[in-house]
């Protein structure tokens, strides 16, 4: 059996017993967004050595990508006992699709859902958010009122990202950057955007997230119960719009590039999944704030739409 012999007194202890003695112990609770964090560093150099292994058949990298997937395993047992510790944990793995490693990662990137005052600053959080772009200059756009606020906050991480770098290169004019990263047009053209990445901005979500946010839809339209009929009905109720009519008629039958240079015909039907796909995920975030601040005895409110706008089609959230 594998071992190892401590350093210190020279007993030989066995690695796969002394691993259940560990896990018999109480769990104390760690940093979760770490140890996430972590898991996804393993992950990274697991695939990267599986690449290399694949290109030059070398057993070296296939003994590290043995020795890195045993490290990935145990980081998500780790990470598993330290979900258990949040009650919120029970009511996201018993929505089918979910397991315990999702469960880790959206409560290790959230870590703390008092930070979130209303849902749309989670959305934001997972790059689900909209934004006002101008169409004129390219940049993002916001009103008057809320402009000096805003580059006070940009100019301020610019400043954090500055004084982490080792080489200082460059300019330290924060402020003057953070304005130039904003809409100055005199009569913009605005248009409402979902977020994205926009050249010389900095990112105003976390990427991280927005990928947790694509594995929770990928699990939910293949295996999901309420939020799988969500998508559905979403999905329908995009194909009646009419402007998406128009533009589902204009890509039909175009012939798009597909691997090993084969071609295919498109539906046009790309944009409307993802629409639903998008609108399915914010109904679980929702969810999920709502549940979880109610857990924590935090005040909830209804989505801007439901309490401001007058929508009506509001979705309670499911109960565990």
């Amino acid at each position: 059996m594998k071992g190892i012999t401590c350093p210190k007194c020279g007993e030989y202890i066995l690695t796969a017993a002394r691993r259940k003695e560990l896990q018999a112990l109480p769990a104390k609770k760690t940093n979760l967004h770490k140890l996430v964090s972590s898991m996804y560093d393993a992950q990274h150099m697991r695939i990267i050595f599986e690449g290399r292994f694949r290109a030059t058949s070398d057993n070296i990298y296939g003994y590290y990508v043995e020795h890195l997937d045993e490290l990935e395993a145990k980081i998500k047992d780790d990470i598993e006992r330290q979900v258990k510790l949040y009650p919120i944990h029970e009511w996201i793995i018993g929505q089918r699709g979910l397991s315990y490693d999702l469960a880790g990662q959206l409560i290790g990137l959230i870590q703390d859902i008092s930070k979130f005052d209303n849902v749309s600053k989670l959305w934001a959080y997972f790059g689900l958010g909209v934004i006002d772009l101008c169409q004129d200059c390219g940049k993002r756009y916001y009103p008057i009122n809320q402009r000096a606020e805003k580059i006070i906050h940009i100019s301020q991480r610019l400043m954090e990202q500055y004084e982490k770098k080792i080489v200082k290169e460059g300019s330290a004019e924060f402020s003057q950057k953070a304005k130039d990263m904003l809409c100055s047009c005199i009569e913009p053209h605005i248009k409402k955007v979902s977020q994205k990445r926009l050249t010389g901005a900095l990112i105003d979500y976390n990427p991280q997230a927005k990928m947790v946010a694509y594995k929770i839809e990928d699990q939910f339209v293949k295996q999901g119960d309420l939020y799988r009929k969500l998508f559905d009905q979403f999905k329908a109720e995009y194909a009646l719009r009419e402007d998406l009519k128009a533009e589902q008629d204009l890509k039909k039958g175009k012939r798009v590039k597909i691997k090993n240079g084969e071609t295919t015909e498109t539906k046009g039907t790309g944009h409307i999944n993802q629409m639903a796909r998008r609108k399915m995920v914010k109904i679980f975030l929702q969810h999920l704030w709502i549940t979880w601040r109610t857990m924590e005895k935090l005040p909830v409110s209804k989505p801007y739409a439901i309490d401001i706008l007058g929508h009506s089609d509001y979705i309670e959230p499911p109960s565990i």
